[in-house]
C-alpha cells in the first residue's frame, strides 16, 4: 500500500500538471509539508496553524490526490 509522493509534479487524470508543494495557491494559503501526513494553513503573518475545521477536508484532499495519482502509475492501494 503506497501511501507516499516523493514527485513534487503530479499529473492529473486531465493532463494538467500541480506542484504538490502548491497545491492551492490562493489564500488562505494551504501546502503541504513534505514528509506530513497533512497539510499547513497559513492565516496570515505569523500565523501557521492547522485549522481544525479544514483538517479532515485537506486530508481527504490529499488522499485523493495519492488515489490519482497511484491510478496515473498503476499502483493500487
Amino acid at each position: 500500500m503506497n501511501k507516499t509522493i516523493n514527485l513534487p509534479l503530479f499529473q492529473m487524470p486531465d493532463g494538467s500538471v500541480v506542484d504538490l508543494h502548491r497545491v492551492w495557491n490562493v489564500e488562505p494559503i494551504r501546502r503541504w509539508i513534505e514528509g506530513k501526513d497533512y497539510f499547513k494553513v497559513n492565516y496570515g503573518e505569523g500565523m501557521h496553524d492547522t485549522f481544525e475545521g479544514e483538517e479532515k477536508w485537506l486530508r481527504i484532499e490529499r488522499e485523493n490526490l495519492i488515489d490519482n495519482w497511484n491510478k496515473v502509475v498503476g499502483i493500487s492501494r
